[in-house]
């Protein structure tokens, strides 16, 4: 506890005397959040990395609960008492033998409507999360062939829609296609996020040679992206 009331100090000191952190409120702070998130998912795997991701989390914690002059102390305590009531197979009678029971449990615990009260998540991560909900109700395909099989259907619809129902299909194809992500075990966020990546370091390849010939058709580039391609494949 020293070193996080040290910690404690310096981000007082820096609310106190720093130009730009003494500016910031819970509404500045707040969307950084996103982003250290996903530096972190980014990190997974890299020990060091990691480390210093979760520092910058921590930081933002801290910062923001003096930001909206909440007691820490207070802060912390309540966090317990929440573990304490959300885990009574640890602390309590109740019975859990696998991490199935445990969801259940957690989910009768807290007594919330289903799905009344969503997580401010991206897009597609919203996406995958509401289904996963709907899956432990029994609401689900048995098999990923009946997700794939209704991305084909919303595909189909997207194609025959009339303009003003468009973005409703294109919603709906997103949709489908986040949760077939619950059926492969994939995060549809970072599965997108690697292959935006992915796309940037072949279409450079293009880009490269873009310099040498501008006028370049899209045949000759096509065929830079499949020979990148392959190229990565080794």
């Amino acid at each position: 506890m020293q070193e996080f009331d040290k910690l404690i100090d310096i981000v007082k000191r820096l609310r106190r005397e720093c130009p730009w952190d003494s500016k910031q409120t819970p509404s500045t702070l707040t969307p950084l959040f996103f982003e250290e998130v996903y530096e972190l998912w980014g990190s997974l795997g890299d020990k060091d990395k990691m480390e210093e991701e979760l520092g910058d989390i921590l930081l933002l914690v801290v910062m923001t609960a003096l930001a909206a002059d909440i007691d820490i102390v207070e802060l912390i305590k309540r966090l317990q008492a929440k573990l304490i009531h959300r885990h009574p197979h640890i602390f309590g009678d109740e019975k859990a033998a696998t991490a199935q029971q445990v969801l259940k449990l957690w989910e009768r615990v807290k007594g919330k409507p289903f799905l009344e009260e969503l997580p401010d998540l991206p897009a597609l991560a919203l996406a995958a999360f509401v289904q996963r909900k709907a899956s432990k109700k029994g609401f689900d395909w048995h098999t990923i062939e009946g997700v794939i099989e209704k991305i084909k259907e919303e595909l189909e619809e997207l194609q025959h829609a009339s303009p003003d129902k468009q973005r409703e299909e294109y919603g709906d194809l997103l949709f489908a296609v986040a949760h077939l992500g619950n059926f492969l075990g994939l995060d549809p966020e970072t599965t997108l996020k690697s292959a935006v990546y992915k796309f940037r370091r072949r279409f450079q390849k293009v880009l490269d040679k873009l310099k040498d010939n501008p006028n370049m058709t899209l045949d000759e580039m096509e065929a830079i992206w499949e020979k990148a391609k392959e190229e990565e494949k080794g």
